[in-house]
C-alpha cells in the first residue's frame, strides 16, 4: 500500500526496533555510514489491507492498518518471502517475531534529527513529479558543479532534466570522477500498493528511455558519456529488480557508448540531502503542498546558477577567504565546487585545484581555525577505516597541519598530517602517516586514563590462581573480514624478537628457576583454548621440586562477527609460595623473592609490542595496514589473584610481593591493585615504549594515593 505512516508511528516503529525481525537475521535497519543514516529497512503489514493481500483480516479495524502495531520492519531479503508465502508465515508468528523484535532492542532512543531522516525515507512520493524533478535538479547542481545546466520546466524531452560538461571532481569518487557529458533524468514514480510491479514499471520506462536516446543520437544529439537515472524508489538486490535494471543498462551501454552510469534511488537521496542542507530544508516542507515545495526549489535553483561559489559561502565567508588567500588563493586553490557543506565535526568546502595548485579542501572544526588541505589528504583521511560506521574523518578527525607543507596549506607531499578532533581515542587527536610505497596509517594520540577495569579478569581462573598477576591487555578495534589464526609459528617467533621470552628467563635465572627447554606449549582446555580464532601459550618456570612458580602467558581472541576488536593479553604470573622456596639467587647469595621496580617495568615493556602487533601476525601478514576501526587501547595491571576468590589461601599484599619504593610510599596500607589504562598507536618506537611504561608507573602509584618523590 501507500507509504502514508506517520512521524509518531515511525519514531514508535524504529525505536522499537534494532534488526530485522526474522529469526535468526542480523541484519541492522538503519545504517550509520561516516556521518549519515541509510534506512535499509522494509516495512512489512502483518496483516494487509487488501482482500486478496497475505495474511488479510477483515475484522481488523481499517484505520489501524497503518499503526505501529501492525508493522514489522524486516530486511530486503526476508521481506518478500515473508509475503509471498503468507501460509508459513502466520499473523500468531508474525506477531511472536514483533515481541522478540521489541523486547530485543529495549526502546532505543532516537534523535529528532534521525526521525527526520526516517520520515523524509518514506515520504519522497508526495513531492510530487514536478516537485521531485526540482529536487533533483538542485541535488544535481551541488553534486556536479555550479555549471550544471537544468531544464526550467515542462517542456520538449531532451531526455535529460540536469546537464552537465567537464571533470565532476569528487563524483562519483574522488579516486574516479567523471569527466564528460553528463545528464541526469529523474524518474518520479507514483505511489503504488506494489512495490515490485512499481520497480517493473522504472525499469520498463528506463527501456523506453535508452531507447529514445539511441533515436536522438542518430538524429544529431549529442551522445552522453555518463548517465544518472534518478527515482523516488528504493532499489535492493532483494527482489531481483536492480540486476535485472543492470542488466537492462549494460545492453544498452554499448551502443550508447556509456561509460559509465549509476542510480539515485530513495535510499541515495536521502543521503544527499543530508549532504546539501539548503536543498533538505526545501524538501523537508512536506506539510506544504507539492507546487509550494517545486516553488522553493525552483528559487534554489536559480539561485545556484546565477553566480559562482565564494570560500565559505553561504555564511562563512570571514573565516574561509583568509586562509582561502593564505592557502594560494585561485592560483593555487582554483574555485569553489560548491557551497560550504556541513561535517559532523564542521564545515567542509571543496576546490578545483589552480594552475599551479592541486584539488583542494577547506575545513573548520567546530569553533577553530580553518585549514586548507589538498584533496588527496583529504581522500586520505577519510579512507581511514575502509569505510567503517564512524571512520574517515569523523573518526580520526579533521586535518590541522602537516609537514612537509608551505605555510597555510597541507599539500600531497605531506608525510604526516596531524589530525584532532575525531571520535576515536580520549584525547581526540592523532596523525596521518602517508607514504608512496604503502597505504597512509592513522595513529592515535599517547593518552592515559584511570578507567583499566575490563581486562582485569579475563581468561582467569579460579582452579587456578596464582599470587601476582602483572597484565597488558590490548582492545585493537580493527576493520578487517575473514579473521582466522593461521600463522602460530610465525607468531610465537615475533613474540620472541620482542625480548618478553628472553626477559623471563633472566627473571628465572636470579631465582634459580629451571625452564622447560621446549619453551612455548600450548595452554590446555579448559584455561585456554586454539583454534582458529583463540590462540593461548604459555613458557613456565619451576622450582627444583618441581612447583611452578613463574609463567609467561599469551592469549589472542579474535573478533566474534558482532566485534571489531582483537582482544590480546599478556601475563606474568608468580606464586610466592612456590617461589619462597628459592630465595638463593644462581651465585648463592640470599635474595628476596619480590619483583623489584626494574624487573615489572622489563616486563611492561617488552610485553607492549607483542601485545600490540606481534600477537596479531598470527592472523594477519600486516597488522599495521589493516584498516582501524578505533583507538587501540591497553591496560596494564598489577593485582593479586586470589582477592576475593579463595578463603583457603590468604591473599599476600601487592606491596609485599613488588618493590615499588623508588616511587614513594603509600599512604596508609597501601593499595589492593595497581591499574593503568593507554591509548596508543601500534608501532610506538622501542624508547616511546619505555618512556610510557615510566610514565604508566607514574600514574599508577599516583593513582594509588603514594606519597611521590616530586610532592615531598
Amino acid at each position: 500500500m501507500a507509504r502514508n505512516y506517520s512521524q509518531r508511528t515511525l519514531k514508535l516503529l524504529f525505536a522499537r526496533a534494532r534488526q530485522c525481525a526474522y529469526p535468526g537475521c542480523n541484519q541492522r535497519l538503519i545504517l550509520e555510514h561516516r556521518g549519515q543514516l541509510t534506512v535499509i529497512a522494509e516495512i512489512a503489514h502483518i496483516r494487509s489491507e487488501k482482500p486478496d493481500g497475505p495474511r488479510h483480516d477483515p475484522a481488523y479495524p481499517e484505520e489501524r492498518i497503518n499503526d505501529e502495531e501492525n508493522l514489522l520492519l524486516l530486511c530486503g531479503t526476508h521481506h518478500k518471502p515473508v509475503d509471498d508465502h503468507e501460509s508459513i508465515y502466520p499473523v500468531e508468528e508474525l506477531l511472536a517475531w514483533k515481541r522478540n523484535q521489541v523486547a530485543a532492542a529495549n526502546d532505543q532512543t532516537l534523535s529528532e534529527g534521525q526521525v527526520e531522516q526516517i520520515f523524509l525515507h518514506y515520504d519522497l512520493n508526495r513531492l510530487g513529479r514536478d516537485g521531485f524533478e526540482k529536487m533533483c535538479q538542485a541535488l544535481a547542481l551541488h553534486v556536479l558543479g555550479p555549471r550544471t545546466e537544468v531544464l526550467p520546466g515542462p517542456g520538449r524531452d531532451y531526455g535529460w532534466d540536469a546537464a552537465f560538461d567537464g571533470r565532476a571532481n569528487g563524483f562519483p569518487s574522488q579516486d574516479a570522477p567523471w569527466a564528460g557529458y553528463i545528464v541526469m533524468q529523474a524518474m518520479y514514480s507514483r505511489p503504488e500498493p506494489d512495490p515490485v510491479r512499481a520497480k517493473r514499471t522504472l525499469g520498463h520506462r528506463v527501456r523506453i528511455e535508452l531507447e529514445n536516446w539511441s533515436r536522438r543520437i542518430e538524429h544529431g544529439a549529442r551522445r552522453p558519456d555518463y548517465m544518472i537515472f534518478a527515482t523516488n524508489l528504493q532499489l535492493t538486490a532483494a527482489d531481483g529488480e536492480l540486476e535485472h535494471l543492470k542488466g537492462l543498462i549494460n545492453s544498452h551501454a554499448h551502443r550508447l557508448g556509456l561509460r559509465g552510469w549509476l542510480f539515485w534511488d530513495e535510499t541515495r537521496l536521502a543521503v544527499l540531502l543530508e549532504n546539501f542542507p539548503d536543498v533538505r530544508r526545501a524538501v523537508s516542507s512536506l506539510s506544504a503542498s507539492a507546487e509550494v515545495v517545486a516553488s522553493l526549489l525552483a528559487h534554489l535553483i536559480t539561485a545556484s546558477t546565477d553566480k559562482a561559489f565564494r570560500p565559505g559561502e553561504p555564511g562563512h565567508e570571514a573565516a574561509f577567504q583568509p586562509a582561502y588567500d593564505l592557502a594560494g588563493g585561485t592560483y593555487k586553490l582554483g574555485t569553489a565546487l560548491g557551497r560550504v557543506q556541513e561535517h559532523q565535526l564542521g564545515w567542509l568546502q571543496h576546490f578545483s585545484g589552480g594552475v599551479r595548485g592541486e584539488p583542494a579542501v577547506l575545513c573548520q572544526l567546530y569553533g577553530k581555525g580553518v585549514v586548507a588541505a589538498a584533496t588527496a589528504v583529504w581522500n586520505d583521511i577519510e579512507a581511514i577505516g575502509d569505510g567503517i560506521v564512524g571512520g574517515g574523518a569523523i573518526g580520526a578527525g579533521f586535518p590541522v597541519s602537516g609537514e612537509p607543507s608551505p605555510p597555510g596549506f597541507i599539500g600531497s607531499d605531506a608525510d604526516t598530517v596531524e589530525l584532532a578532533g575525531g571520535q576515536w581515542g580520549p584525547e581526540k587527536r592523532g596523525r596521518l602517516r602517508r607514504s608512496s610505497t604503502g597505504p597512509a596509517l592513522w595513529q592515535p594520540e599517547l593518552a592515559f586514563d584511570s578507567a583499566a577495569s575490563k581486562d582485569r579478569d579475563a581468561w582467569s581462573s579460579l582452579d587456578d590462581q596464582r599470587d601476582l598477576r602483572a597484565r597488558i591487555a590490548g582492545r585493537i578495534p580493527l576493520s578487517a573480514t575473514r579473521w582466522r589464526i593461521s600463522r602460530r609459528a610465525r607468531m610465537l617467533a615475533a613474540v620472541d624478537a620482542t625480548g618478553i621470552a628472553a626477559a623471563f628467563h633472566a627473571l628465572a635465572d636470579r631465582r634459580s628457576l629451571l625452564v622447560a627447554p621446549s619453551s612455548w606449549q600450548e595452554i590446555e582446555e579448559p584455561d585456554g583454548h586454539n583454534n582458529s580464532r583463540f590462540a593461548s601459550y604459555q613458557i613456565t618456570a619451576d622450582t627444583a621440586d618441581g612447583r611452578t612458580a613463574l609463567a609467561l602467558c599469551l592469549r589472542l581472541t579474535l573478533p566474534d562477527g558482532y566485534s571489531t576488536e582483537v582482544n590480546t593479553v599478556v601475563d606474568l604470573r608468580v606464586d610466592f609460595r612456590a617461589l619462597a622456596a628459592a630465595v638463593v639467587s644462581s651465585d648463592n647469595l640470599p635474595m628476596a623473592p619480590h619483583l623489584t621496580l626494574n624487573e615489572l617495568k622489563s616486563f611492561f615493556v617488552h610485553a607492549w609490542p607483542a601485545a600490540t602487533t606481534a600477537l596479531l601476525l598470527a592472523a594477519a601478514e600486516t597488522p599495521l595496514e589493516l584498516p582501524p576501526a578505533g583507538a587501540p587501547r591497553l591496560e596494564l595491571h598489577i593485582h593479586n589473584e586470589q582477592l576475593g576468590h579463595s578463603d583457603l589461601r590468604p591473599a599476600i599484599p601487592v606491596l609485599d610481593m613488588v618493590d615499588l619504593s623508588p616511587l614513594g610510599s603509600p599512604r596508609g596500607t597501601g593499595p589492593r591493585e595497581l591499574s593503568v589504562g593507554v591509548t596508543t598507536p601500534l608501532d610506538l618506537p622501542a624508547a616511546a615504549i619505555a618512556k610510557a611504561v615510566d610514565d604508566a608507573f607514574v600514574w599508577m602509584v599516583e593513582d594509588a594515593g603514594f606519597v611521590t618523590p616530586e610532592l615531598t
